[in-house]
């Protein structure tokens, strides 16, 4: 017997939740445990979608770090492009859900990502990258579940407002590293504009 998880119980973390928008630590929600969604997938459309408490066991015990980036692979043609990593991601269990810790890179990309979610731009949704490794199916007041047993998580992309598929799954906290706080952050190419238009 599974516990659900009540859209409530995460959206009320989301809601309460002090994004103060500055520094290179972002932290939040990767997806819901125990909590249906409707999402799009590939194959199949609309899909009712729930990840079971346990799914990525395995998975984080087998690996620490994954990449973030800035939205997912996507394909063209009969090719991929792989999404540009920004930084790296902790995945950590909580008793609701797969949460996250991120750290964006002092890379160009990163600090444009930045500046895209100061400006509203990006985030603050996210959207977990992975592969389903077991499923089974149950049905629920909803209709038919598709439930993942078992994944592997691939990399988690910061995304625009609003594209994402899961209501739970946001940055919630936003903040300085030490070493930020004895070192602003400087975009020089972003400092000139900014001359610029004054």
């Amino acid at each position: 017997m599974t516990t659900t998880t009540t859209t409530t119980e995460l959206l009320d973390r989301v809601a309460h939740a002090e994004v103060t928008h500055r520094g290179r630590i972002l932290e939040g929600i990767a997806f819901g445990l125990e909590h249906v969604v409707e999402v799009s997938d590939r194959a199949r459309g609309l899909i009712l979608e729930e990840f079971a408490r346990g799914c990525a066991t395995q998975c984080l015990a087998d690996r620490e770090i994954y990449p973030l980036g800035v939205l997912h692979p996507w394909s063209i043609g009969q090719g991929t492009v792989p999404a540009m990593p920004i930084g790296s991601v902790r995945f950590h269990v909580a008793a609701t859900a797969i949460e996250f810790s991120a750290k964006v890179s002092r890379v160009t990309a990163g600090d444009e990502a930045l500046e895209l979610i100061l400006d509203g731009a990006l985030g603050p949704d996210v959207s977990i990258n992975c592969v389903a490794l077991a499923t089974s199916l149950r049905t629920s007041p909803r209709g038919q579940v598709v439930r993942r047993e078992r994944v592997r998580l691939r990399e988690l992309s910061l995304i625009p407002p609003g594209l994402g598929g899961r209501e739970e799954a946001k940055i919630l906290v936003h903040r300085q590293t030490a070493e930020q706080l004895a070192t602003p952050l400087r975009n020089a190419v972003l400092d000139r504009l900014r001359q610029l238009q004054s």
